[in-house]
């Protein structure tokens, strides 16, 4: 069962259903209008006339909701679930559902955090793609408690829409996340900001933006709701890195103001090695 079907679970209900597999995809969305262009889509089998129709009796529970939404969606849904259910996220915050969701749930149903590496700026079930999740990075965030048996269920779901599945601890995914998406939306925003601050005083500035701000500043077209509620999901996790970006924006501060251009070349042939080894075809 599918809970929320904008890009990610739309995305990952039209991989599922292309799969020659004995599969039954339920979806379940409170907007009508998104139920409706779901199936017209193909991005489920049925939707679920409710919360609780959706998620009993279901092998697999995935809720792609927002962030903020997801405890509340959980609560509603548990006295639905049946013993045997497995259920699991794509949150891209784990430490903090990783404590409170076993919680919720009634006996024999099982939690295992998730996060797929890969997404868009863009929403909704209009912008969802089979294909998102091809060659991708896909988080999963068990216990020492999850058993083989689900994280092998897990796994096998990862591959069937083309991702690859990767373990993490809660904590270790917080922090690398914060590190690798969390912190650039944020620093992507506050470049526009600074260009915009520039542009009322020097108008036409941003006119001047080429291909290298429009590149790092591509996912500042994000939903600002949504990355609102994600950075205060993982804001302890996100704050120390950004106190590290500042360290390392002071340091490339000192070094151009006393002209020590060799220490800020050293930092630019740092930064581009390390670039060129990214992987080029996997998506996170």
């Amino acid at each position: 069962s599918l809970i929320g079907l904008g890009l990610i679970g739309g995305s990952l209900g039209m991989a599922l259903c292309r799969q020659q597999r004995n599969l039954r995809v339920v979806g379940y969305d409170r907007e009508a209008a998104t139920c409706r262009a779901a199936l017209a889509r193909r991005a489920v089998h049925e939707i679920a006339d409710s919360l609780a129709g959706a998620v009993h009796g279901a092998d697999l529970v995935v809720l792609a909701v927002p962030v903020g939404k997801i405890e509340t969606v959980v609560k509603e849904a548990a006295p639905a679930m049946t013993a045997g259910t497995i259920l699991t996220d794509v949150a891209s915050t784990k430490g903090r559902f990783a404590r409170t969701l076993p919680l919720l749930l009634p006996a024999g149903v099982h939690y295992v955090g998730g996060h797929p590496m890969a997404g868009s700026e863009q929403s909704g079930i209009a912008t969802a793609d089979p294909f998102l999740f091809e060659n991708a990075v896909y988080l999963l965030t068990p216990g020492a408690e999850t058993p083989p048996f689900v994280l092998a269920v897990l796994e096998d779901f990862i591959r069937m829409v083309g991702g690859i599945p990767h373990r993490l601890s809660p904590e270790e995914h917080d922090l690398m996340v914060a590190v690798v998406s969390h912190l650039p939306h944020l620093l992507a925003a506050a470049l526009v900001n600074v260009a915009l601050d520039f542009d009322e005083r020097n108008p036409g500035t941003l006119a001047l933006a080429a291909g290298g701000f429009r590149d790092t500043t591509r996912v500042a077209m994000g939903s600002p709701a949504l990355w609102r509620e994600i950075f205060a999901a993982n804001r302890y996790s996100l704050l120390p890195v950004l106190k590290a970006l500042s360290e390392e924006i002071s340091a490339f501060t000192g070094a151009l103001a006393a002209g020590e251009m060799e220490a800020v070349e050293a930092k630019l042939q740092r930064a581009a090695a390390a670039r060129t080894q990214l992987p080029a075809k996997n998506k996170g």
